[in-house]
C-alpha cells in the first residue's frame, strides 16, 4: 500500500514525524533506524562517532568520497591521510627515532581526538576508540594514528594544509569526487 504524502502531515501542516518514522520503520526495518538519542550523542560525543573507509559517518551532513595522495602515491580516503603520511615519514626517515616522529606530527597539534599516540598513551585510554587508530612501527617502538574525526568537517584539508607547509618530503593533494 502507498502512503499519501498528506498522510506525514498534521491538520495544522506541521510535519509529522512520528508517520515518517513508522513508513520508514515498514520499509527499512526498526534495526536500520536509529533513535534520536543515539544521533544525538553521536553529535555531540566526538570519540563515539565512527566513520566508513571514507571518513564519513552517520551523522555527516553530506557524503564526502574525496581521496588524497601523498608523494603522488596511490589514492587514500581522508580518515586514512594522516596515518599514510606519517607511514611514509617513517619510510623516508629510517634513522629517525619513534619520540623523534612523534614530536614532529605532534607540533601539528590535536586535529583530532588521539591523533598520534605513544604505547603508553593509548594503552592508558579507557574509552572504546582504540580500534579507530591502526599501530605504525619505527624501530621497534609503536605509535598509534588515529583513523576517525577527519569526516566532513575539514580535518583532512587542515592536515593537508599543515603538511604541505613543511619540508617533510611530503605532498599531499585532493582529488575530489
Amino acid at each position: 500500500m502507498l502512503s499519501c504524502f498528506d498522510a506525514f502531515y498534521d491538520s495544522d501542516n506541521k510535519v509529522n514525524v512520528e508517520a515518517i518514522r513508522k513508513f520508514l520503520v515498514g520499509v527499512v526495518g526498526e534495526e536500520n533506524i536509529k533513535k534520536k538519542e543515539e544521533l544525538e550523542e553521536a553529535k555531540y560525543n566526538d570519540d563515539k562517532i565512527v566513520e566508513d573507509e571514507d571518513g564519513n559517518s552517520a551523522t555527516s551532513s553530506r557524503r564526502n568520497f574525496d581521496k588524497f595522495t601523498i608523494n603522488d602515491g596511490p589514492e587514500c580516503a581522508k580518515n586514512k591521510l594522516a596515518f599514510e603520511c606519517i607511514k611514509e615519514y617513517v619510510r623516508q626517515n629510517p634513522d629517525i627515532s619513534a619520540q623523534e616522529v612523534y614530536d614532529t606530527w605532534s607540533s601539528l597539534g590535536k586535529l583530532v581526538s588521539h591523533f598520534i599516540e605513544t604505547k603508553e598513551e593509548f594503552d592508558a585510554r579507557k574509552d572504546d576508540s582504540k580500534q579507530r587508530s591502526q599501530a605504525i612501527e619505527c624501530h621497534g617502538t609503536t605509535l598509534y594514528v588515529a583513523c576517525d574525526g577527519y569526516g566532513d568537517n575539514g580535518k583532512a584539508d587542515l592536515l593537508m594544509n599543515l603538511v604541505n607547509e613543511k619540508d617533510w618530503g611530503l605532498t599531499i593533494k585532493k582529488i575530489v569526487k
